[in-house]
Parts: C-alpha cells; sequence; structure tokens
C-alpha cells in the first residue's frame, strides 16, 4: 500500500537527525521524500516526509512548516 510507503523517508529523516547525522543519510531521506511526492503528489504523508526532510535534513524550518500544513 502506497500510503504506508512513506513513513521510511520519515523514519530516514528521524534517524539521520538522531544516530546518524551523514550526507549520505540526508540524501536518503530527502530522495525518498521526493519520491513518495512524485508517485502520490496529494498523498498527506508523502508531505509529511517532505516537511521531515526540510526540517531535520535541510534545516528549512519554513519550508518544512509549509509541507506540514499541506499534510
Amino acid at each position: 500500500m502506497l500510503s504506508q510507503w512513506p513513513t521510511s523517508p520519515i523514519l530516514q529523516s528521524w534517524v539521520f537527525h538522531n544516530f546518524e547525522p551523514t550526507e549520505a543519510q540526508r540524501e536518503a531521506a530527502r530522495r525518498s521524500a521526493e519520491r513518495a511526492l512524485e508517485l502520490q503528489p496529494d498523498l498527506p504523508e508523502a508531505h509529511l516526509a517532505r516537511g521531515y526532510s526540510l526540517y531535520y535534513g535541510d534545516r528549512k524550518y519554513d519550508a518544512a512548516l509549509k509541507e506540514f500544513a499541506i499534510a
């Protein structure tokens, strides 16, 4: 089920933030979140995943809050 798939980039962003703050982990979270949005741009979980990637990975807090609002 696709609606469960975006939990993977959310988890990847969390791992980046809490355990493995490497460029590879940040990039994996970003790519997964972007892919979720490509597959289903109206899926709230995809916007949530993108928000976590922006917040934890890129520290683009305003952009992250916009994605959270969409979700």
